[in-house]
């Protein structure tokens, strides 16, 4: 696929312009891990994904962060989102992001993505966390070793 810097630039680069262009968040970092926040009220989301590389992103985002980039992804208040709605847009922002990424890291491949859904506990692969003006997102790339033929 790629090396390891190159997925860590690609992945700043697809939460930046997702979160910019979809949510008008401006994500600061990758920050330090041992700075990043860990909460237990953060919303999940887990796409895995198969085709010339196989593997997962997972999206972590703080419960405010994730009420505001909800709010702003379907242009309304907040205070008007029911939980619910503000799960999905996460999902889709998580979506987005992943496609974003694995698009310009393998831009003549195909990939069949699942629908994103739940998650919890650590991840592990290539991650980064970002500040936002109202908390945090976390995202992980997760390759799973090439099968030699």
């Amino acid at each position: 696929m790629c090396s390891a810097e190159r997925a860590g630039q690609v992945l700043d680069q697809s939460v930046s312009e997702v979160l910019e262009t979809m949510c008008f968040a401006f994500p600061e970092g990758p920050l330090d891990a041992a700075l990043a926040p860990v909460g237990e009220d953060a919303i999940d989301a887990e796409i895995r994904f198969c085709g010339h590389a196989a593997g997962a992103f997972h999206l972590r985002v703080g419960p405010q962060a994730a009420w505001e980039l909800a709010s702003s992804f379907l242009g309304t208040d907040a205070g008007e989102l029911e939980e619910g709605r503000m799960v999905d847009a996460v999902r889709e922002i998580a979506n987005m992001i992943c496609g974003s990424a694995l698009s310009a890291l393998e831009a003549d491949q195909s990939f069949e993505l699942s629908e994103p859904s739940a998650t919890a506990g650590e991840f592990s692969g290539l991650g980064h966390c970002y500040a936002l003006e109202q908390g945090y997102v976390e995202a992980v790339l997760e390759l799973e070793p090439a099968e030699v033929a």
